[in-house]
């Protein structure tokens, strides 16, 4: 593995003769691969977060555990199209001060409890987008769907006018996270989009245009170990990206398609913004996981 490469890792059984079909029926293997060895219950020993496919244990991660601690987070009533969670303010961890995160596949990564690790590193508000789950649907809603773009920024504007956004989401998320900020630049600091596959990003029209010095961000981050998402397509649809005005920064990360990594890098990409080089946010974003654990100890 990479040096400084974060991953789940859990062990499965591949049944014999291990035949791989070709085309969409080969995601369904994988799942049922994923489904038996989660009844099997094999991982090695160590910090566990939920994913879709399971259990999975931390290896290599920048926080030493999960956030376990009291989030101190309020639930919000859902407009609808998005569930909300409001972090309370005073919890000594440096809030980002009226910032919300717009997490696309909210459901996924909130089972990995991305929403405490959020309020721990001081954002504002967690907006977790319900959009369908099943592999057509979600495509559909994320890839083309401009519809659901307009909203979530209505349902974003009656929660709080005065909250700035970022936008982030993994894989097919990260496509509808750009879109997103490229529909409504004007509601959004930026977008982190990680594991993207930037050959199936087609931006809207945009709703709004505001002035050019409060045009939206974009950081784009991909693994290295993603040989499916190659690092030329990445640049390309950032080019495509700065052509509408929107800062963009082009990053790798010694990673592949794996949540354990997205709740650390959205989090961390979020809080910094487009500047501060990665390596660099996720020590920031431990710093302040480890304030807040520390504080909550002291409760």
């Amino acid at each position: 593995m990479p040096c400084g490469w974060v991953g789940g890792v859990r062990l499965l059984p591949i049944p014999e003769p291990a035949v791989v079909p070709e085309g969409a029926a080969q995601r369904q293997w994988w799942l049922k691969v994923c489904r038996q060895g989660e009844q099997l219950g094999l991982r090695p020993k160590g910090p566990s977060i939920c994913s879709t496919k399971g259990t999975v244990t931390v290896m290599g991660a920048h926080i030493a555990a999960p956030w376990c601690g009291d989030a101190r987070t309020n639930s919000v009533s859902s407009p609808g199209v998005i569930d909300v969670v409001r972090c309370q303010a005073g919890d000594g961890a440096g809030a980002v001060a009226g910032v919300g995160l717009v997490l696309f596949d909210g459901a996924a990564l909130r089972a990995a409890d991305i929403n405490r690790l959020a309020c721990a590193a001081g954002i504002s508000y967690v907006a977790m987008v319900n959009h369908a789950a099943d592999f057509q649907g979600r495509a559909t809603e994320l890839l083309g769907d401009v519809g659901l773009l307009d909203e979530i920024a209505e349902a974003l504007r009656a929660l709080n006018p005065a909250i700035s956004w970022v936008a982030a989401g993994s894989s097919f998320g990260g496509v509808a996270a750009a879109r997103l900020i490229a529909r409504h630049p004007d509601l959004f600091q930026g977008a982190v989009c990680a594991s993207t596959p930037w050959g199936r990003l087609l931006l809207p029209d945009a709703a709004g245009t505001p002035p050019p010095e409060r045009m939206p961000w974009l950081r784009a981050v991909r693994g290295e170990l993603e040989w499916l998402f190659p690092a030329a397509a990445q640049t390309a649809a950032l080019g495509r990206c700065a052509l509408r005005g929107i800062t963009t920064r082009d990053e790798s990360f010694p990673g592949g398609h794996d949540v354990a990594w997205w709740r650390e890098v959205l989090i961390a990409a979020a809080i910094v913004g487009a500047d501060v080089p990665l390596p660099k946010a996720l020590e920031q974003l431990a710093a302040k996981v480890a304030n807040k654990q520390a504080a909550a100890q002291q409760l």
